[in-house]
């Protein structure tokens, strides 16, 4: 067996979190510990005061050794089973490897620690959770006689009258006076709280409950959480998943909304001391996520692994027709067809779909982010002719948006493509937003900044159509200087950022088509002909990550990092399609919103081959 280095306090919770799997019925009988004198009572005892979440991983060894070959690489040098992966990182002897059951689930639960603390000593303040781990073992009994007994056993067993937990304690290490709780009560900040050591393994407390073994960070955790991880959980029925994770609303309404709130507060004081004044105008959203998020009566994590790693989490809207039920209700969804239909040498796709509601409902966000783009306050007047083309066209596009990122040896080029309610009014509304650069107040703000906009047609080889073309152009005296010369050749790299950039749109067949960057006019060919032509929907790993998402999509990001990397590096096409997903949505029966993201395999053990390299 590997010998492991001893980890940090704390991340052997983790690594056994991440490598098993979870919850049960259909355990063994449990036995008593050794050294206690009558049965203990194994019935079912309510959940703890302050409980913050519950972990299933159904099945250890099936979802390490799943992890294990996902991961690759130096992982496969790790051990085989989840019962030795276990004993390793617990400093354990490896013969007792065998009396761990990688078959039944091992279970979990969090608590807010200042719940489980006496009311005296409570601060209504939420400091560390508590957080135990329970791992089946074939007998409770026997798996502390192998540890605590013989002239070689590296610990000793103490039963808490309390909660009949058979602590596990290294030899040598101080026993508490009779009858006390060490460990429950919060240790003050100057000396926190000395977990147990397994000799040789990682620092954590451990304790045997029936037939399970309970780890946590600390005494305390296995007390005041184990009872309700090894007597209730393995009556809960087993989740499908390789690991679940299941929120209560009380915890999502009190510490998890506490936190985010903090957490926006913080950004709002920062952006108010003029650091990031731009983030200000994400509040609407940001509140609006917020008043969601605590509207949820319960939440749910979850992960599978097969030929990718798959990550769920789903909120269920609470009864009454809050923020979270109206969210459900009035969300554009559909499928990812407008990303499939984005061009086969897009390294990055975006979609986007909206109702007509929410995009009326964010024109004025859009007009602050423009006015922010020119660097000075727009005047009223100006201002109000922006709105109202951003209205206009807010009104006549269609109810999706998707855009996507190639990379050639010039360098980046963006395509988009939006869907059009009305051609004719969506023109206009484009012409008369485009038309403000002329504006004397909005031409001399750009003046100020070093730009200039201008607009007109233009004819592109082999694309047929009334082409408009915006060109943004930088007027600093270097780019006077340089203004028409080609950049300097510089062979491997990509070319410098460009003084000049131009915006090709078309409208054609129900759809406005769009391309900037280094090469708009290629871009703006390859986005007309996709729908139709070489596709993202052509290449099979796209065609099954995208097509998994249903028809219950709001929103989808997909990048494929091993060919942006090899793009980067001057070899585009040197590696295999390898996607990522992220997307969130809502659906209608159960009512739920929803956020997955799905990473290939083969993206995941590249980034354990290379880590820090890409």
């Amino acid at each position: 067996m590997i010998r492991l280095v001893p980890l940090r306090r704390g991340f052997a919770l983790l690594a056994l979190a991440a490598g098993l799997s979870a919850a049960p019925a259909g355990c063994s009988k449990p036995s008593p510990p050794s050294d206690a004198a009558a049965p203990i009572d194994l019935s079912p005892v309510p959940a703890p005061a302050g409980l913050l979440a519950e972990v299933f991983l159904p099945t250890p060894d099936a979802t390490w050794a799943k992890a294990r070959l996902t991961a690759s690489g130096p992982a496969l040098f790790l051990p085989t089973t989840a019962a030795a992966l276990i004993a390793n990182l617990l400093g354990l002897p490896p013969t007792v490897a065998a009396e761990i059951d990688g078959g039944v689930p091992a279970l979990g639960a969090m608590v807010d620690a200042d719940a489980t603390a006496p009311a005296a000593a409570r601060t209504g303040a939420s400091g560390r959770p508590r957080a135990a781990l329970g791992i089946h073992v074939r007998a409770g009994d026997r798996f502390v006689d192998q540890l605590t007994r013989g002239q070689e056993a590296r610990f000793q067993a103490r039963v808490d009258a309390a909660t009949s937990i058979t602590l596990l304690e290294p030899k040598g290490a101080a026993r508490p006076a009779p009858g006390s709780s060490a460990g429950l009560d919060p240790a003050p900040p100057e000396a926190p709280a000395e977990p147990l050591a397994a000799a040789g393994g990682a620092r954590a407390a451990m304790g045997v409950l029936g037939n399970y073994l309970i780890v946590g960070l600390e005494v305390g955790d296995v007390l005041a959480v184990g009872p309700y991880v090894a007597r209730t959980m393995p009556k809960a029925a087993v989740p499908k998943e390789d690991v679940a994770v299941e929120v209560p609303q009380a915890a999502i309404a009190g510490p998890i909304l506490a936190t985010a709130r903090g957490g926006w507060e913080r950004l709002r004081e920062v952006a108010g001391a003029g650091v990031a004044p731009e983030a200000l105008a994400l509040a609407p959203m940001v509140e609006g996520w917020l008043e969601i998020l605590g509207d949820l009566e319960r939440a749910r994590l979850t992960l599978s692994l097969d030929e990718a790693a798959h990550l769920r989490i789903a909120g269920t809207p609470r009864p009454g027709g809050g923020a979270a039920s109206r969210a459900v209700a009035e969300a554009a969804v559909g499928d990812a067809a407008p990303l499939l239909e984005l061009p086969a040498d897009a390294l990055l796709g975006l979609m986007i779909r909206e109702t007509k509601a929410s995009r009326g409902g964010g024109v004025a966000r859009q007009a602050d982010a423009v006015a922010r783009l020119l660097g000075k306050e727009v005047p009223p007047k100006e201002r109000e002719q922006m709105v109202a083309s951003l209205r206009a066209i807010s009104e006549a596009r269609g109810d999706w948006f998707a855009a996507g990122l190639r990379f050639d040896s010039t360098g980046p080029t963006a395509y988009a493509r939006l869907a059009v309610a009305d051609e004719e009014k969506l023109a206009g509304a484009l012409e008369g937003l485009v038309g403000l650069a002329k504006a004397p107040a909005i031409k001399k703000l750009l003046a100020e900044e070093a730009l200039n906009i201008t607009a007109g047609k233009t004819v592109i080889e082999r694309l047929p159509g009334d082409v408009r073309r915006v060109r943004f152009q930088r007027l600093d005296d270097e780019a006077k200087g340089d203004a028409g010369k080609p950049p300097p050749p510089d062979a491997g790299a990509i070319s410098p950022l460009p003084r000049t950039i131009d915006l090709l749109y078309l409208l054609q067949g129900g759809a406005l088509f769009a391309s900037a960057g280094y090469d708009p006019q290629e871009g703006l060919r390859r986005a007309i002909a996709a729908p139709g032509g070489e596709s993202l929907g052509g290449v099979p790993a796209f065609r099954a990550a995208l097509g998994a998402l249903g028809g219950d999509t709001s929103l989808a990001l997909i990048v494929d990092p091993l060919r942006l990397v090899a793009s980067r590096a001057g070899r585009p096409g040197a590696a295999e399609p390898a996607p990522v997903v992220i997307a969130a949505g809502a659906t209608p029966a159960p009512a739920a919103l929803w956020l997955r993201a799905d990473v290939a395999a083969t993206a995941i053990r590249e980034f354990v081959r290379y880590r820090g390299a890409l």
